[in-house]
């Protein structure tokens, strides 16, 4: 039996200039438990996406739950500037006068 899930977000995309990071990108997943990867690797993953660890970061996902281990992850490596939007997607894009970027990422 198929199980229809609804989408709760009105609309698709994603907030204009963001980049995207997947929060699990930033673990050590070889390890017994998993652990942040070093601030090298933190720092050139970052770096891969033109984000430096003095630059004014706002980090969302879908509801801010997901944003708060970016964080940490973030903070641990040395960038400075940190925010997290908490009400990130799910808020976001329930304002239509609200800019998004669509397509590709």
């Amino acid at each position: 039996m198929a199980v229809l899930v609804e989408d709760i977000a009105p609309r698709k995309g994603r907030i204009p200039g963001a980049k995207w990071i997947e929060w699990y990108d930033f673990m050590d997943r070889s390890l017994a438990i998993p652990a942040f990867k070093s601030t090298q690797e933190i720092q050139s993953i970052c770096a891969a996406q033109g984000i430096y660890p003095d630059d004014e970061i706002i980090i969302y996902c879908f509801k801010g739950a997901r944003a708060s281990n970016t964080y940490v992850a973030l903070k641990e490596a040395c960038f400075k500037k940190l925010r997290v939007y908490f009400g990130s997607w799910n808020e976001w894009s329930r304002y239509p006068q609200l800019p998004i970027e669509e397509g590709p990422r």
